[in-house]
């Protein structure tokens, strides 16, 4: 996230003199449209996390509503009972569920 403000602050401040700083300041439509710009790619990898959390919702639906509504306490206990299963089950769910977010933090959801 921190990537683009670093540039930005490397080319258009640091390598840049004081009076050619001065003189983009003088232009403010472009100045704040560079800022804008630069606050939107800032940003854009918090977005799509936030986004595609969203997203993880639907696999816990699915499995609470399959696995435990329409499963009778009885069926439940004996799932439970198999602790292998159950565990790979639940860590195959938590691993569906979390798949939007970090894939998007990583850059690889949805490629």
């Amino acid at each position: 996230m921190l990537e683009p403000f670093v540039l930005h602050m490397d080319h258009a401040h640091l390598e840049e003199a004081p009076s050619q700083q001065a003189g983009d300041l003088a232009d403010p439509d472009q100045y704040v449209h560079t800022h804008t710009v630069l606050m939107e790619q800032v940003m854009a990898p918090a977005v799509a996390a936030g986004m595609a959390s969203l997203e993880g919702v639907q696999p816990f639906v699915t499995h609470f509503d399959h696995a435990h509504l329409e499963a009778s306490p009885a069926q439940q206990a004996a799932d439970l009972l198999d602790l292998d299963q159950y565990v790979k089950t639940h860590t195959v769910l938590l691993e569906d569920m979390t798949a939007p977010t970090t894939g998007s933090l990583a850059g690889t959801y949805g490629c």
